[in-house]
């Protein structure tokens, strides 16, 4: 009797943890969702996107038909605005889904830092939130706004604006990183340096690339591999990673032989690189790939969502958007499914 009691608990066992899978993945109900940015989330259902709250309520209704499999018709919010596409043309809306700048800008980016990259007969400026062009457009190019500087490409070159559009660094580099934490990667003859806001070379270039700083380092490569460096230029942890994730949290993922894994700003390991893939910490938690399938990871390696998805993304506001099959929806830090309304 008992080897047949120890044959029936691992059945039950397993259709609990099965009608749990099930459950969530029909608590799952949109074809496509994006993270939660400024309190509101995407969801697309049947080509059409709107905005749902964290209550999953829909904020602003599915107006928004997907038109192309390259491009959604919609965007998140930043700066209070999101971006959407009607036709060809670019132009943004508010909170409540109104159009606050019409659709007739020929391409236009994400705000960010209160400024959005927009485009116009081919060449780029900046508009603020009202839609009042703050920097006209003069450039070949341009990335947003970051640590109150954009890098702008005149011909093969590129410099840094402010928000005013006075060139603070001038156009004098092929390819640049954005400002973070007052330094910015840039190219000088194949090898990657730092410089200031004032554009003053701070860490020489000497390395093959270079990432942006975070929590005070950077992840830069040496040969084939990558370490990181502290905003004197001094290596504090060696070049024998691939793949270098963002300090968040004390923590970056990293590559090391087949695994992904956690190393602290010494470089030790403090999870171990098990993981197929590995994500950065968003609000104590990482996404992580065991096997084939994604769950959720606290800063000491544990489980704290198993792992039961076929893609999870980082959490933002509290949630995290996670797809079973063909189907996306969202958790909280627990695991429990948010319910569209």
């Amino acid at each position: 009797m008992k080897k047949r009691l120890f044959t029936v608990i691992p059945l039950v066992i397993l259709g609990i943890i099965m009608m749990a899978s099930t459950t969530v993945a029909q608590e799952l109900l949109f074809d496509n969702a994006w993270d939660f940015s400024e309190n509101l989330a995407r969801v697309e259902v049947s080509k059409q996107v709107g905005y749902i709250n964290k209550t999953g309520k829909y904020i602003i209704s599915p107006s928004f038909t997907r038109e192309s499999i390259f491009y959604a018709p919609a965007y998140d919010f930043h700066d209070g605005r999101a971006r959407f596409i009607s036709g060809d043309m670019h132009g943004f809306i508010d909170k409540k889904g109104a159009p606050v700048i019409l659709a007739n800008l020929q391409d236009a980016w994400d705000f960010s830092e209160g400024l959005a990259r927009f485009e116009s007969a081919d060449e780029i400026g900046f508009i603020d939130v009202s839609g009042n062009v703050v920097i006209p457009a003069v450039y070949d190019d341009a990335e947003p706004f970051s640590g109150g500087l954009a890098a702008v490409q005149t011909g093969d070159l590129i410099g840094f604006v402010d928000k005013k559009g006075a060139v603070v660094v001038p156009p004098a580099y092929e390819e640049t990183g954005n400002f973070s934490e007052g330094l910015a990667a840039v190219n000088v003859k194949d090898r990657w340096g730092y410089i200031d806001a004032k554009g003053t070379m701070v860490i020489p270039p000497a390395y093959n690339d270079a990432e942006a700083f975070s929590e005070g380092l950077a992840a830069v490569e040496i040969g084939r591999n990558w370490g990181y460096i502290d905003k004197t230029g001094t290596l504090v942890i060696p070049a024998t990673f691939k793949d270098p994730g963002p300090f968040s949290g004390g923590l970056a993922a990293v590559e090391c032989g087949d695994g992904n894994g956690y190393i602290d700003k010494t470089g030790t390991f403090v999870i171990p690189p098990t993981f197929k893939y590995a994500d950065t910490f968003k609000e104590g938690l990482a996404a992580v790939r065991q096997g084939e399938k994604w769950g959720y990871i606290d800063k000491t390696g544990t489980f704290v969502i198993e792992p039961r998805f076929d893609h999870a993304n980082e959490f933002a506001g509290g949630m995290a958007a996670v797809q079973i099959g063909d189907k996306w929806g969202f958790i909280d830090k627990t695991g429990k499914t948010l319910m569209a309304k």
